[in-house]
């Protein structure tokens, strides 16, 4: 999961994902991915939603990474 996200990062690329929340509810979205940052045990990454039209941090163990844009 980490190195397509570090290239979609170093490329400035959206990226599409699969997101469950602490619900475990699934939500399809794409992303442009902006840094990793660990807090705690889990690592983040700090993307802008396009599907919320604003930045969210979503832990890396919740996602499904579906491909690139």
């Amino acid at each position: 999961l980490t190195p397509p996200l570090n290239q979609a990062i170093s490329q400035q690329q959206d990226v599409k994902i699969y997101y469950h929340n602490a619900r475990n509810e699934r939500t399809e979205r794409v992303v442009t991915p902006l840094f990793l940052a660990g807090r705690g045990t889990f690592t983040y990454l700090e993307a802008f939603c396009h599907l919320r039209q604003e930045n969210r941090q979503f832990r890396l163990d919740r996602m499904q990474f579906l491909g690139s844009t």
